[in-house]
């Protein structure tokens, strides 16, 4: 879904790097993926109701269900941040000059960063009871 997300929305000529490192000692797998595309704001603001959105705004909704560009659904980072939050892992979402940090159960933000594009690190353990199955069936909705 991530990966999929930089080929439909950042618009980036480059294409994305990804690395993905597994820490077998301490059971997690870091993911990280990167693009120099549009950044979340500039996406978002293709959707008429998020025309005016500041790149702080956009930074923070992204993570919220049914927020799109109208190009996806909307559930990608959603589900990713709600996976990471429940595991008691790390998500950073970089896009602009803000940043937004899942962690320890809580959500925060800052800025005072710079990127042009969107950095997405997701830090978790691997052998998680998490269910992405179980989320998705908290929000009723059905992946097809």
């Amino acid at each position: 879904e991530m990966i999929c997300n930089t080929t439909i929305h950042s618009k980036c000529k480059s294409g994305a790097y990804l690395y993905c490192q597994k820490y077998k000692a301490a059971n997690q797998l870091e993911f990280i993926l990167v693009d120099s595309g549009l950044g979340i704001q500039k996406s978002l603001q293709k959707n008429e109701d998020f025309k005016t959105i500041s790149n702080k705004e956009a930074v923070a909704n992204a993570v919220q269900f049914g927020v799109t560009c109208g190009e996806g659904r909307g559930h990608g980072l959603y589900f990713a941040s709600e996976f990471v939050r429940r595991n008691n892992g790390e998500m950073i979402l970089l896009s602009g000059d803000d940043r937004l940090v899942v962690k320890n159960q809580s959500v925060n933000s800052n800025t005072n960063h710079n990127w042009n594009g969107v950095y997405l690190k997701f830090l978790f353990k691997f052998d998680s009871k998490v269910s992405l199955n179980t989320l998705i069936m908290e929000k009723q909705y059905t992946v097809n």
